[in-house]
This record gives C-alpha cells, sequence and structure tokens, in this order.
C-alpha cells in the first residue's frame, strides 16, 4: 500500500489473505494468512507465506484492516491455481482388534477387514475421489462398513 503526495503518511495495520475456491473446492473460504504491513517511507508492505492451501484453483483477495489514518478495503480477486501435492496411501487388515500392516492369513470362504487411508504427504487437505481394490487384477467383492 502506498501514499502519494505532500505528507503522506505510510498505512499501518495488517493484511489478510482470504480465498474462495472453485472446482473441488467450491464455495469453501479459508483465511490464507495474515501480517502486520512494515512501512518505508510513504508505502507499506506485507508478505505473507502460506504453504498449507491444498491444491485447486483460488479467488485471493486482500484485506487491509484499516487504521487511524486509512479506511480498511479489500483487493479484487485474482486467480491463483495450486498445484496438486502428492499424497500417500495406506493399506492393512483387522486382526485381533489391531490394525495391521503385515501379511494376513485367513481360511478359505472365511471374511476378512482391509482398512484404507489417503492423506496429504503435508497433512493439510482433504484428499477426494474414490479407491478401487483389486484381487489379483480383478475387481474385488466389497461390503462398506463403518
Amino acid at each position: 500500500m502506498t501514499c502519494t503526495g505532500s505528507g503522506c503518511a505510510a498505512p499501518t495495520g495488517a493484511v489478510a489473505l482470504q480465498s474462495t475456491g472453485t472446482g473441488a473446492e467450491a464455495g469453501d473460504f479459508q483465511g490464507v494468512g495474515s501480517a502486520a504491513l512494515t512501512t518505508s517511507g510513504s508505502s507499506g508492505t506485507a508478505t505473507i507465506a502460506s504453504p498449507n492451501v491444498p491444491g485447486g484453483t483460488y479467488g485471493v483477495t486482500a484485506r487491509y484492516s484499516g487504521d487511524g489514518k486509512y479506511y480498511s478495503s479489500t483487493s479484487n480477486a485474482l486467480n491463483v491455481t495450486v498445484t496438486p501435492e502428492p499424497g500417500q496411501m495406506q493399506m492393512g487388515g483387522l486382526a485381533g482388534g489391531y490394525y495391521i500392516q503385515t501379511p494376513l492369513s485367513v481360511q478359505y470362504g472365511e471374511p476378512f477387514s482391509l482398512w484404507v487411508a489417503v492423506g496429504g504427504n503435508s497433512g493439510f487437505g482433504h484428499p477426494t475421489g474414490q479407491i478401487n481394490l483389486l484381487v489379483d487384477g480383478n475387481p474385488a467383492n466389497v461390503v462398506a462398513r463403518d
């Protein structure tokens, strides 16, 4: 933010980045981060780093808090696309009330339970989509349970 003209004082206060997702995140609103303005001459600058935004396209706006001399204001939206992060998936069996990831042995015809966990490497965001279980390359006979 910059003030021009004679007698200008640099704005003080804070700037917050806010986003509204489009696509898979349609309608989601989140605060991306905020920082106090650092003044130099008649301008103020805020640097905001936000490494925890999941992949997708967002309309990002900056919101200035205002101070005793300047009113608060909101910028126009800037579309920002974040590349999806790598995911990770774990799978195992349920044996004796414990989740295990070692080989599981069962009798022929006996049902057994599997668990599958999917997440982003960062631990932020919520993966969506479908998991397909294959047995020897063929779709498995699956019964969903909570």
